[in-house]
């Protein structure tokens, strides 16, 4: 196991039932639909947690050193140095040089207590549990990377998840691009006092004749604060992120609907710290799995015409 599934371990007071072999990068492409480290409580993670079961869900089999989990919401992507990143609502890129789990609770007991967290690899990009066969399900992923808080409860593909069915996508920054004239300046955002945060994710299981079930998940947006209203000042969005006494009660699946959009606020930006990064985020053909895609650059003006 690495070190930074162990500090996830210890960060959720959770197992990573699938920690073996696998290794976090620093960047991944969002479209690319990764498999990210997901906390849940309940069906075949569980088992597997308690012995019981040996046989991995469906799409989590690939998991080696090159497939880690990272997430971009607001933005095209995240990175991570000491635990999970995800990506800024609205991108399809994240990076980590940690992992990025995903909390959820189990909607079935197992050996373990209902309502504790057990890590396991997840797909991001939502399947919906009514999508007719496997063309729909592809088709329905791509464009559910993201959902908007303010109208997850009403959209057919989220409001179940949204319902009793969250978690938690960890990370330690995530990436956004702001528009400058007719450039885009891309950012890392992270936060001040905190080293692993989670970002507010829900979760669906996917069946398939002939096929074990398929776990897939969003990650939530809300309005941008002042901070992100800045930067990603094309749209004016952020990851729905909680603050860490929160991210128990997020779990909890006996919240009505009020208590659960209650929760879906914006972060203050005085808890947010950002700085611009140079292009190498998104370069042709360069190797953007190292830290130095986070290290911070400072952009030259825009030329000025005389």
């Amino acid at each position: 196991m690495s070190q930074v599934a162990q500090n996830l371990e210890n960060r959720f007071n959770a197992p990573f039932v699938q920690a073996t072999g696998w290794e976090p990068r620093h960047h991944v492409n969002g479209y690319s639909f990764p498999l990210m480290p997901v906390v849940m409580v309940g069906g075949a993670w569980t088992a597997i947690a308690a012995g019981q079961s040996t046989t991995v869900p469906a799409g989590q089999q690939a998991t080696t050193a090159g497939s880690p989990p990272i997430i971009a919401s607001a933005g095209q992507s995240a990175t991570v140095t000491g635990g999970p990143h995800t990506m800024p609502p609205g991108g399809q890129s994240a990076t980590t040089a940690g992992s990025h789990p995903t909390i959820t609770t189990a909607e079935q007991p197992g050996s373990r207590a209902a309502g504790q967290p057990v890590i396991a690899l997840v797909q991001w990009g939502l399947v919906p549990a009514w999508c007719r066969d496997p063309e729909q399900a592809e088709e329905m992923r791509s464009i559910t990377l993201n959902a908007r808080s303010e109208t997850a409860f009403d959209k057919p593909s989220f409001r179940k998840a949204v319902a009793s069915r969250r978690c938690l996508i960890p990370a330690d920054g995530f990436f956004e691009w702001q528009t400058t004239g007719n450039r885009k300046i891309p950012w890392f955002i992270t936060l001040r006092d905190v080293e692993i945060f989670s970002f507010g994710g829900i979760w669906e299981t996917w069946e398939y004749p002939g096929s074990a079930p398929l776990h897939t998940f969003s990650l939530l947006t809300t309005d941008a604060n002042p901070l992100m209203a800045e930067i990603h000042n094309s749209k004016k969005r952020m990851p729905l992120i909680l603050p860490p006494e929160k991210e128990e009660l997020w779990l909890r699946q006996d919240l009505s609907r009020q208590e659960v959009e209650h929760l879906m606020v914006p972060l203050p930006e005085e808890a947010m710290k950002a700085w611009t990064i140079s292009s190498l985020i998104t370069a042709r053909g360069a190797n953007t799995n190292t830290p130095e895609v986070k290290k911070p650059y400072s952009w030259a003006p825009p030329s000025q015409l005389f």
